[in-house]
């Protein structure tokens, strides 16, 4: 069972997934990256991985967000 902070954790997750501003930062970071990613030589491996690492740490950070609403904590799932 949760106790009071994964609650207020996971209804903070909430308010941060549901908050326009946050939501638009988050996808203006993503676009910006997705156009870097297409606009970057083929042949450019390193910038590549950069433009990738991103959007790859912002799915991580919803991801991050979506199980603080679930659990209140990260790797909290119960399978322990």
């Amino acid at each position: 069972m949760p106790d009071k902070s994964d609650i207020y954790r996971g209804q903070r997750a909430s308010e941060l997934l549901n908050d326009d501003v946050f939501a638009e930062a988050l996808n203006g970071v993503l676009m910006l990256s997705l156009t870097n990613l297409a606009d970057l030589d083929a042949t450019d491996a390193d910038a590549i991985r950069k433009e990738q690492a991103t959007v790859r740490v912002l799915r991580s950070i919803k991801d991050v967000l979506e199980e603080f609403i679930i659990t209140g904590s990260v790797g909290n799932s119960g399978s322990e």
